[in-house]
């Protein structure tokens, strides 16, 4: 600043460090320091500049000079002396003047005038003082000569306090408060640090050395009058002018203020409101308590909480109100500021300012116990619920009916809260309905309109979902928010509403409103934890209907609101574990319910049954079946421990359900599909029967009834079809990808089923399942064929050539892989081949495929991706494994499938066309599974006389592999027992020329024994 300044001003209170300043800058600077300590003798012109004169010979480098002698005009004396003392100092010289308070420059104002206006260059003059510039050098502050150092700057901040004070036992709330009293103040901080002893004992006799201060220093040099204004005023923490007059009934109480202020007497201002320092208000009122008459004192207090409460400073007010014993006007205040108080989540200092009311005092103002109840219905229901129940009665003996009705809404809102026993809700739904029947429909108060019909659609949805009265509370309730700017009142009732559409699966209501209530949910004016309930109903609505973009930016809002705010995390991180586990993040979510479990306590069950449900899902979602069936009966017997009635259960229920389907114990899931379906309600209830259908048709399909399944699955997928769902058992997917497969095996809404697989990434249950949409499909057996989520890939050119051998090999290895040094000898036929070039092949197979994630390298062992890639190689491995496992007594239709899939599979010769060495034990391998598994199925259909189905297997096997002599003398037999002995020797016929032609070959003694047999020969 010294730089920038040709004058520097330091304005404080006493004791804040102003000279403490200027004499460790003057040490520092190492510069010519010329220090004048003014004092009220110092007004005088005369005495001042021999002061001056005389500091100037005594400084070392100064020139020797003999200051002018004052003649005429006193000003053009003054800048004349200046000048010259200026000129006779050595360079870079620092002139302090300290004290510059106590001199009277408005008399003597050309004085300092002319000392700065007259610094030159390579001078600074610092002055010291409690008052800001005088008016005189206005025009040099704001040309920048002069640069002000203010209170704000010397005050200490809390950690330098700390510091200084060597007080660490901030858990000692006196020494918190001392210290915050303190308020950076440099004596306050020095008087404290020079007592010795423990915390709180130093305090106590720092705080008398302190308030002496105050009292000889400060207080003790007004006027008598001007001492007693300042006790009156302790009273009222902050005031303006006006509101000191008002407290005093003196007009000569805020010009009091006005000087303290200017003089920098511990006094501060901000915009026209005056404040006493911490540490001297403390001072003032402990004199207050001594010197002032109690009653008077009281009813200064009264008043002043009074002024407070006028100006909207409530908890002042409040403090004041409880200090003056004044119980009407806190009740006044109380009642008042309720509703904004609840609705800024202050529900806890409202409850706190009420025990200070007397006790009978609720019992005669019923509003009083309204909002107390209301403040607790979020976080003690049940007590908060006794305390409305005794509002509602005391409202029902006034007579006062639309009261009565708010209260009971109110006690609706603590069932909904609680989640537990409705039993006693049936009886509070009555009361409203037949009272809101009562008023007037058109001079109902829209306020009130919405409140009492969207907690009357709540109730309704609760015990009578299908009462005809619902869909008209939820349309009055939609008129009236319209009409309703309060934004906590739109945000509970939208709750309600939100409830309502998402039941009847309302998806263009639902985001219509959550839209609409955009704004109410940003507004800064409602309380943290109602936006956080807010934002947790959208988050879910958004999971629920699959737009997980949505959730997250939902829950990232809650998570920044409940931070903020220093609220219960688990606001947010049930939330944040749904979306964790909706974008498949199941190690993540597991680790946040794990942290949530260790901080969540006991006595809170309805908590507990959520995060057992939200462990429950997650088990699933990471494939643990038996954690997942134990986590869901552990989460239904703590529902029943904690009250949860059934209709709320029914979730629970269904995914219990859901995991014994999972498991193939499909009594079981059909039973807790029952129970589930027979409590829910609405849409609920037709997305549970969907649910129970799908897991109906595949236990008929498991039992073998497949006309059966394959009609259940009909209806139940046109049923998701028709309502446009996008998963199946979003959590359990091993059970989804079960019915995605049935559905597809059955031929039944291909493409829905289809996009459904491929948005939850399910994995096939086998890689035998007909219509799968896997995102890589590779057919090696016959034709060359590689699809891309169902679209073919056509290679071209010379470059895809190397990507695609090692495709064909990896196919070939099955789902071991192969070692890389074996691939890097088949693929470029030396081991000498650097292994950067099949990373770079592999690079770019993985760029054909579109996939990362399709080729794995690993271990030192190259494979494709199991739930990515889908081969014909493997697929036939996995289909003739069960074929080989079919019983004697299988169904024609079971046989016929499999003999279908497998001619499907089986298209010819594995590379067809290619003459590698390495491809020909992979062709004969998957050549002796097709002849072996044609063979199983014909000696079934044999047995069975299905001759016809017998005959066509062996043919269409005889396309494929047209030298199988097995395969011939199947026709052979089966060409007999249909037709005769022609068409069997029609068969022997075309084997036995085949068998020439290609291989100059004649029949084997198999064949020729078969054909005498037959009577062939």
């Amino acid at each position: 600043m010294r730089g920038r300044h040709a004058v520097l001003w330091i304005s404080s209170p006493p004791g804040a460090g102003k000279t403490t300043l200027a004499a460790s800058y003057a040490l520092q600077c190492e510069a010519p320091v010329l220090w004048c300590q003014l004092d009220q003798g110092d007004a005088d012109p005369a005495t001042l500049l021999f002061f001056l004169a005389d500091a100037l010979r005594t400084l070392d480098g100064a020139l020797p000079w003999h200051a002018p002698q004052g003649a005429g005009d006193a000003a053009q004396h003054a800048r004349l002396f200046f000048r010259q003392f200026y000129a006779h100092l050595p360079p870079a010289a620092l002139v302090v003047l300290d004290n510059a308070h106590d001199v009277d420059w408005d008399n003597a104002g050309y004085l300092l005038e002319a000392a700065c206006a007259e610094v030159p260059a390579g001078v600074t003059l610092l002055a010291a003082s409690r008052e800001a510039p005088p008016t005189c050098l206005a025009r040099m502050e704001l040309d920048g000569r002069l640069g002000m150092i203010g209170w704000d700057a010397l005050r200490l901040d809390a950690a330098e306090t700390r510091a200084l004070t060597q007080a660490d036992d901030l858990a000692d709330p006196e020494v918190a408060q001392w210290l915050y009293l303190v308020d950076g103040w440099a004596a306050g901080v020095a008087l404290l640090r020079s007592v010795p002893g423990q915390p709180r004992a130093a305090l106590a006799e720092g705080r008398e050395a302190l308030f002496r201060y105050f009292a000889g220093e400060i207080v003790g040099r007004l006027p008598a009058q001007a001492q007693h204004l300042l006790l009156m005023l302790a009273c009222l923490p902050a005031m303006s002018g006006a509101d000191a007059h008002t407290l005093t009934g003196d007009p000569g109480a805020p010009l009091l203020l006005e000087r303290l202020y200017r003089r920098r007497l511990f006094v501060e201002r901000r915009g026209d409101s005056y404040a006493f320092h911490g540490l001297f208000g403390a001072f003032l009122r402990q004199q207050a308590r001594e010197l002032l008459d109690p009653a008077q004192r009281l009813a200064l207090t009264a008043q002043a909480a009074a002024i407070a409460d006028a100006h909207g400073r409530i908890d002042e007010a409040a403090s004041l109100y409880i200090e003056a014993q004044a119980h009407q006007g806190l009740a006044g205040l109380l009642l008042r500021r309720a509703a904004g108080m609840v609705a800024s989540g202050r529900g806890q200092s409202l409850r706190l300012w009420m025990s200070c009311l007397p006790a009978d005092m609720a019992d005669t103002q019923p509003w009083l116990a309204y909002w107390h109840g209301v403040s607790l219905a979020d976080v003690q229901p049940l007590h908060a619920r006794r305390i409305l129940i005794r509002a509602e009665r005391a409202f029902e003996q006034a007579g006062d009916l639309p009261a009565r009705l708010q209260a009971v809404s109110a006690i609706i809102d603590t069932y909904d809260a609680e989640w537990a026993d409705f039993s006693a809700l049936p009886r509070w739904l009555a009361v409203l309905t037949e009272g809101v029947q009562a008023l007037d429909p058109v001079a109902l108060d829209p306020a009130l309109d919405l409140r009492l019909h969207s907690r009357m659609a709540c109730a309704l949805l609760y015990v009578a979902p299908q009462s005809p009265s619902l869909a008209a509370c939820v349309q009055r309730a939609r008129l009236a928010l319209d009409q309703v700017d309060d934004p906590l009142a739109r945000l509970e009732a939208g709750a309600c509403l939100l409830r309502y559409f998402d039941s009847m699966d309302n998806a263009g209501r639902a985001n219509a409103l959550v839209a609409q209530l955009g704004a109410c949910a940003d507004d800064a004016a409602v309380g943290a934890s109602h936006r956080v309930r807010w934002y947790g109903r959208v988050a879910r609505w958004y999971s629920k209907e699959g737009d997980l973009g949505q959730a997250q930016r939902i829950t990232g809002e809650a998570r920044r609101i409940v931070i903020d705010a220093g609220l219960d995390p688990v606001l947010f991180q049930s939330l944040e574990v749904h979306h964790l586990l909706g974008t498949g993040a199941v190690d993540a979510a597991r680790s946040l319910l794990d942290r949530m479990r260790a901080a969540l306590p006991a006595s809170r069950p309805l908590q507990l049954v959520e995060l057992n449900d939200l462990d429950a899902h997650c088990l699933a979602l990471a494939g643990d079946l038996a954690g997942a069936l134990h986590a869901a009966q552990e989460t239904l017997r703590l529902a029943a421990d904690a009250g949860v009635p059934a209709r709320e259960r029914a979730r629970f229920d269904a995914f219990l359900g859901a995991c014994h389907a999972w498991a193939g114990a499909y009594a079981p899931a059909l039973a807790c599909y029952g129970q589930a379906v027979a409590a829910a309600y609405g849409v609920q209830a037709l997305l549970l029967g969907e649910e129970r259908d799908f897991i109906d048709a595949c236990a008929s399909a498991a039992s073998g009834e497949r006309v059966r399944a394959a009609a259940l699955m009909d209806a139940a997928m046109a049923s998701h079809r028709r309502r446009q769902a996008t998963t199946l058992f979003a959590t359990v997917p091993a059970l989804a990808a079960r019915v995605a497969a049935l559905a597809l095996e059955n031929g039944i809404d291909a493409g829905h089923v289809g996009a459904i697989v491929m948005r939850q990434r399910l994995a096939a249950p086998t890689r035998c399942v007909q219509g799968w949409p896997w995102p890589v499909a590779v057919r090696t057996l016959g034709k060359f064929e590689l699809t891309l989520h169902g679209a073919p890939v056509v290679a071209t050119g010379k470059a895809q050539q190397r990507p695609l051998a090692l495709l064909r090999s990896l196919v070939a290895a099955g789902e071991g892989g192969k070692a890389q040094a074996a691939l890097v000898a088949q693929l470029w036929g030396s081991t000498d081949v650097a292994k950067s070039a099949l990373n770079v092949t592999v690079h770019r197979l993985r760029k054909l495929l579109l996939s990362d994630e399709a080729v794995v390298v690993s271990g030192g062992r190259t494979h494709l991706a199991e739930a990515r890639v889908w081969t014909d190689v493997c697929a036939l491995a996995d289909l003739c494994a069960s074929i080989a496992g079919l019983p004697a007594h299988a169904e024609v239709a079971e046989v016929g499938r499999c003999s279908a899939a497998l001619l499907d599979l089986y298209r010819g010769p594995f590379c067809d066309g290619a003459d590698d060495t390495w491809i020909l034990p992979v062709r004969e391998r998957a050549r002796n599974l097709f002849l072996g598994a044609v063979g199983q199925l014909g000696r079934l259909l044999e047995a069975m006389q299905e001759w016809g189905c017998a005959l066509s297997l062996y043919q269409r096997a005889l396309a494929a592999e047209p030298l199988s002599e097995a395969n011939y003398r199947g026709w052979m037999r089966c060409a007999h027992a249909q037709d005769g002995a022609a068409a069997a020797f029609g068969a022997y016929r075309r084997c036995r020329d085949t068998l020439s032609i290609v291989l100059g070959v004649s029949p084997s003694y198999d064949t020729e024994k078969l054909a005498v047999a037959l009577g062939l020969r």
